[in-house]
């Protein structure tokens, strides 16, 4: 609770995430990872353990742990469960970025070549909690997890050596 976020993902088990949601006060920013490990999130959102919730989710997570059908629910849903932020990737559709005051929509950058997708999520929730973290607006935000999955996308390392601080 001395750190200015916390960054996590559902690869812990759901007691982990759930501790988490209970003991820290600083922003949780939580990265889905899977559709079959979204529903390690349900106990903390039915708990309504979310006033401090940042999640990132692509479009088949979001509609598994949501439970409706289209984007614009999707987000109406997380936010009106308490969420402070989501961020949804579309592939090649762009991401979505939505808080209590606007939704982002943005498409992709130009991508040269797609080489490994391996990575491009990760690359995308560490640039949206940099951006967050720094104070950029939801779209500077996105567009920096857009502009991250990108390079990454566009080379054969999970990291991109472009990417490192």
């Amino acid at each position: 609770n001395r750190a200015d976020a916390a960054v996590a993902d559902c690869n812990l088990s759901e007691a982990s995430l759930m501790y988490l949601a209970k003991h820290i006060s600083v922003p949780l920013f939580v990265d889905v990872t899977s559709v079959a490990k979204s529903k390690k999130l349900l106990p903390i959102v039915e708990q309504h353990l979310t006033s401090h919730l940042h999640l990132k989710l692509n479009r088949l997570e979001a509609q598994r742990l949501s439970g409706v059908s289209t984007v614009d629910e999707h987000i109406r849903w997380f936010l009106q469960q308490g969420v402070q932020s989501v961020y949804i990737t579309m592939g090649a559709d762009g991401a979505i970025g939505a808080d209590n005051k606007q939704i982002v929509r943005l498409p992709n950058p130009k991508v040269e070549k797609v080489v490994n997708t391996t990575g491009a999520g990760d690359a995308f929730t560490a640039a949206v909690v940099y951006g967050w973290l720094e104070g950029k607006s939801l779209r500077q935000v996105v567009e920096g997890g857009l502009l991250a999955a990108v390079q990454t996308v566009e080379t054969e390392q999970t990291v991109n050596e472009k990417l490192k601080i």
